[in-house]
């Protein structure tokens, strides 16, 4: 299949699946499992596209960049970082299952160092030598 016949597919079926989960979560105690799980696999398999490359178009900004500026980053880096960042962006979830208010401020400013580098990472790392 194209990837934008993939694309199409996923837009269809992800607000019923939305609006399933979130019936389910109103209905019964595994509700919330449910939808922290469903979570979970989206930052999941966001972030293997991401990693693999083919999923580019998904990174913000990448689409509105003219040919010129797309030339001047290496976009599988690019798409390799912010996959990585989905990764770590998939445990907020589970971590959400079994609360522990301290362990979640500790992810949370984890997650702004690392959100802060992967800006660095990004403009200065993904760019390209000329």
């Amino acid at each position: 299949m194209e990837e934008g016949t993939i694309v199409a597919i996923t837009m269809v079926f992800a607000p019923i699946l939305i609006l399933v989960v979130l019936i389910a979560t109103l209905i019964s105690d595994i509700g919330n499992y449910i939808l922290l799980g469903g979570l979970f696999l989206f930052f999941l398999i966001i972030g293997i596209a991401l990693v693999t490359g083919h999923a580019i178009g998904m990174v913000a900004g990448v689409n509105s960049m003219t040919e010129a500026e797309k030339k001047e980053y290496d976009l599988k880096k690019v798409g390799r970082a912010v996959g990585l960042f989905m990764f770590y962006c998939s445990v907020m979830p589970l971590l959400i299952l079994d609360f522990n208010a301290w362990l979640f401020v500790i992810y949370i400013i984890v997650f702004l160092l690392i959100l802060v580098w992967l800006l660095w990472y990004i403009n200065v790392r993904c760019r390209r030598t000329s």
